[in-house]
């Protein structure tokens, strides 16, 4: 079966009900997915690459650059080799992981990996598209960007992606490319936006979040107006407040959501860098602090959307 995420086509030996399936199969995908009982072929260890930890302390994901790619480690969950290639992944479930756990780490981590590998820049963020263009909410996980973007849907903007933002540039404007339909939202966000009652489906079975098909998502790429770091004041109630970041301050920021598979690779970290350079040339980035209660939406909504309309009156060339 052939899927298609984030602009990237592949083949996989086992269903992804989650994607639509590619609009045609006859062609070369240019990824390769298959499960495995186990690993045995990533070849010797070189160095360690990424380390991801939970808010307790224990580990999530270790990984390791080998002779013929990189071994991801997902704690109790899974094993995945990324072939240095990046046109083939290979992943070995430990016995009793659900499989829509699986495919969880596969869309949402591992996919962004590949795309990392092949010197793409993905940001770990939701974004929407609005009458000023689109717009990126990155920040880390559990401070709200995936509420933030269904809140906005349902407000008549569309969804460009829940989590993962794959960034384009043609050298004159910087694009999001959407990963694929559908947002992951806890009970309490979906209450709020009177989703509950709605189909949904069990993101993983470690994780409360549940996966909501139905809405209005944006298809194809869109020009980036501006991306805002997403924090939380601290306090309930108050004002959202937005802040411009400049020089220093962005470039750590941005890069702190930006996914990459090993930040030891110089390769790979110049491919991005560059990313990155086009970026803060073309795109605003501001830092976005909301209130710690659903309540202040409206008033994020509102401060958005006149920060973007005043964006889009001063002209695209005003980055800062």
């Amino acid at each position: 079966m052939r899927y298609e995420i984030c602009g990237l086509s592949f083949q996989s030996t086992e269903p992804f009900p989650e994607l639509p399936l590619a609009s045609s199969q006859d062609s070369d995908a240019s990824l390769r997915l298959r499960k495995e009982r186990s690993i045995e072929f990533a070849g010797a260890t070189i160095r360690s690459a990424i380390k991801w930890t939970l808010p307790n302390g224990c580990p999530y994901l270790v990984s390791s650059k080998t002779e013929n790619g990189y071994l991801l480690h997902f704690e109790n969950l899974a094993d995945v080799f990324i072939h240095q290639s990046a046109n083939e992944v290979v992943y070995a479930p430990k016995p009793g992981v659900p499989s829509n756990s699986v495919r969880h780490l596969i869309l949402d981590n591992v996919i962004a990996f590949v795309l990392s590998l092949r010197g793409r820049a993905v940001l770990h963020s939701s974004a929407i598209v609005t009458p000023f263009g689109a717009c990126a909410f990155a920040a880390n996980t559990g401070v709200g960007k995936s509420t933030l973007a269904a809140s906005f849907e349902q407000q008549g903007f569309p969804t460009l992606t829940d989590d993962c933002l794959l960034l384009e540039s043609d050298g004159n404007a910087v694009y999001g490319v959407p990963s694929y339909p559908g947002a992951r939202l806890r009970e309490d966000s979906l209450s709020l936006l009177g989703a509950q009652h709605k189909a949904t489906l069990s993101v993983a079975h470690y994780n409360s979040k549940r996966r909501l098909a139905s809405g209005q998502f944006a298809t194809g790429r869109h020009r980036i107006s501006t991306i805002y770091c997403l924090e939380r004041s601290g306090v309930a109630g108050g004002e959202p407040r937005l802040e411009a970041l400049s020089g220093r301050d962005i470039f750590v920021t941005v890069l702190r959501y930006l996914f990459c598979l090993d930040p030891r690779e110089p390769s790979m970290l110049v491919r991005q860098f560059k990313m990155l350079e086009q970026l803060f040339s073309q795109v605003r980035v501001l830092r976005l602090s909301i209130p710690d209660d659903f309540s202040a939406l409206p008033n994020v909504h509102a401060a958005v959307l006149s920060d973007l309309r005043a964006r889009s009156e001063l002209g695209a060339s005003a980055v800062q």
